[in-house]
């Protein structure tokens, strides 16, 4: 396996800068997930590494090698495409040999009335159907070896081309939305079994999506990128409770991150629609700043909604899912009302149904723990968050 390093990656095509200056470092034996919406820029990034794309500027090393000069049979990477591309001419066993005869015949020995009489063909056909074998009983697909890929499901020809891509044992595996073509439950299977296959080979993978689910359970790492940038690397724990700003913040999480203006008062009263809400002494000083307050962070409080805890929310709409509620709603502020989006959890489900009707007003509260708070430039501060001090609260708040 092999460490990836890429350095100051420029692409453009014609008048239309697609990556900007990237640098990436993926660790040898490291799952890293590029994710971004489309058009960002990751799937272009992906194919330079594999070489079939060539950067403007910047270079890429895969293990003790620049790599740039290479075409991307001789990088020693395999790409699993997100159609798959299979051969549909061929059985599972062709095609998942194909890239071995390529690469350990002569032209004229692959010809079909060369190949038959060729002893050194015929030996290495030998050597091929072995490590196929190998592949398939890895991936657990041998008894679809002389089927064609049209009789096939989504997720046994996923598994064809990931023994295609294995059986050459490249130092780096490039994936490029491969589940995307897969209905719900299947991508919820193929997740586990692509997380189960690092664990066991220990490779190195690159996988770009745009579902932060993908990116979230099967990755070391992942690097979030917009607009031919990366935004953040880190975690998959990290880049969701840590953002380095308001864009990661408001990428991941569903339903989206709540950003509201709110308000920093003296040593770091932090303060929401008239309502102290928490405190933070590092953010002291900032004046107005930025609120992130996470969906699954609000909570119902069961009091009158006239009291004087929390939040007083007027609600919008209500999704009732079963073992959860969305919950949409407005805070009253003093200049245009808020939207709020909360995800209440089964325990308070029936209190969000009986309470949760249109036009209704319901009182709730936040863990000041998962608050985020960021500045005018949309960046995070670091900054400790605790409940405030009950004198904090403000003239207005007491009123109702």
């Amino acid at each position: 396996m092999a460490r990836v390093e890429l350095r100051n990656i420029v692409k453009a095509f014609g008048a239309t800068q697609v990556l900007r200056n990237v640098s990436l470092d993926v660790d040898d034996g490291e799952f890293m997930t590029l994710i971004g919406a489309s058009g960002c820029g990751k799937s272009t990034l992906l194919r330079i590494v594999a070489g079939l794309e060539a950067q403007g500027s910047g270079s890429v090393r895969i293990g003790e090698r620049m790599v740039d000069h290479l075409r991307p049979r001789q990088r020693r990477i395999a790409m699993v495409f997100q159609s798959y591309a299979l051969y549909p001419h061929m059985t599972v066993r062709e095609n998942i040999a194909t890239p071995l005869m390529i690469d350990r015949t002569l032209l004229a020995e692959r010809l079909p009335l060369v190949g038959r009489l060729s002893p050194r063909r015929r030996r290495i056909a030998g050597e091929i159907d072995q490590a196929v074998r190998g592949v398939a009983e890895l991936l657990q697909i041998e008894p679809l070896l002389d089927r064609r890929p049209g009789q096939l499901s989504g997720g046994q020809r996923q598994r064809a081309a990931l023994g295609r891509a294995m059986v050459r044992e490249p130092q780096v595996f490039l994936m490029d939305e491969p589940l995307s073509n897969l209905d719900a439950s299947l991508r919820v299977h193929m997740r586990r079994e692509l997380a189960d296959l690092h664990r066991r080979l220990g490779a190195t993978f690159i996988y770009v999506t745009h579902d932060q689910v993908e990116a979230m359970t099967m990755s070391g790492r992942v690097a979030l990128m917009e607009a031919g940038e990366i935004l953040q690397v880190g975690t998959p724990n990290e880049v969701y409770h840590r953002p380095a700003n308001t864009r990661v913040a408001a990428f991941l999480g569903s339903p989206r991150i709540n950003l509201l203006e709110a308000a920093v008062e003296g040593a770091g009263t932090l303060r929401l629609g008239g309502t102290a809400l928490a405190h933070a002494a590092e953010a002291a000083g900032q004046g107005s700043v930025t609120l992130g307050i996470r969906p699954e962070s609000i909570a119902l409080t069961g009091d009158d909604p006239a009291g004087q805890g929390g939040l007083s929310l007027l609600v919008d709409d209500l999704e009732d899912l079963g073992h959860e509620i969305i919950l949409h709603a407005r805070l009253e502020t003093e200049g245009a009302p808020a939207a709020l989006t909360a995800r209440l959890p089964a325990a308070a489900v029936a209190a969000a149904r009986a309470a949760g009707r249109f036009g209704n007003r319901i009182r709730v509260e936040v863990d000041p723990a998962s608050l985020l708070i960021f500045d005018r430039d949309g960046l995070r501060i670091p900054a400790t968050v605790a409940p405030a001090a009950p004198a904090a609260a403000h003239p207005q708040a007491a009123a109702g």
